[in-house]
């Protein structure tokens, strides 16, 4: 029997997968948390609601037709009783009870219909479920983390010390990313000596995945 994946790298304490995480969840060996920012299930456009295309740029989502694939990830973490920490839109709210909602204030970045009619969403959903004790004091639930201009690498792109604060502060020491992106959840744990499980289905953004984590590593060894 083949392999379920396209391809597999090992850098470091990270093992990257290309291809659909549906097929290689049952394959995955044990982690202590899911960290991922799955499809959002809302079809995302660079357009306006008259055709413009706002910025020349692609922002098509794999999957992003429904939550279907996020909601199975939400099964697998449950029965393995693993902490899952999911971003999702407040527009289409991942099913379920969660133990906390957080909100990530974007500073200034925001989407969230016609910009000449509508106010400017600069904050995105993050749900918490199956969690023990958070390590340290107890936080406020809105998070303040801006993107550096040179982070961008995605069209849903996440900050890396938004990731370093929440496998932190849940003190996941082997986290699982199965909607990988451009690899910051990779990125955050290299950045704090933990381990890496993370899948990605479009080989464009695997790539890049593989290169930052990569530069994580090598940057980390220059200060050993």
């Amino acid at each position: 029997m083949s392999d379920p994946w396209k391809r597999k790298e090992v850098i470091g304490d990270a093992t990257l997968y290309l291809g659909d995480c549906l097929e290689i969840l049952p394959h995955v060996g044990e982690v202590d948390a899911v960290v991922t920012d799955p499809p959002y299930g809302i079809g995302l456009s660079n357009h306006d609601r008259a055709g413009n295309t706002r910025k020349i740029r692609d922002w098509t989502i794999e999957n992003d037709h429904d939550i279907s694939t996020a909601c199975s990830v939400i099964e697998w973490s449950d029965e393995r009783e693993v902490t899952a920490v999911m971003f999702c839109s407040p527009d289409n709210a991942l099913p379920g009870r969660w133990r906390s909602r957080l909100v990530w204030h974007k500073h200034g970045l925001g989407m969230g219909g016609d910009p000449s009619k509508c106010w400017k969403r600069d904050w995105e959903m993050i749900l918490v479920r199956n969690n023990g004790n958070l390590i340290g004091g107890r936080d406020s639930s809105v998070l303040f983390y801006p993107i550096g201009s040179s982070e961008f690498h995605h069209p849903c792109q996440k900050p890396v010390r938004l990731m370093e604060y929440l496998i932190s502060k849940i003190g996941a020491q082997t986290t699982l990313d199965p909607f990988m992106g451009s690899g910051t959840t990779g990125v955050a744990c290299a950045n704090l000596g933990r381990k890496f499980i993370g899948i990605e289905i479009e080989e464009r953004y695997f790539d890049i995945a593989c290169e930052r984590i990569r530069a994580a590593y090598a940057q980390g060894r220059l200060f050993e």
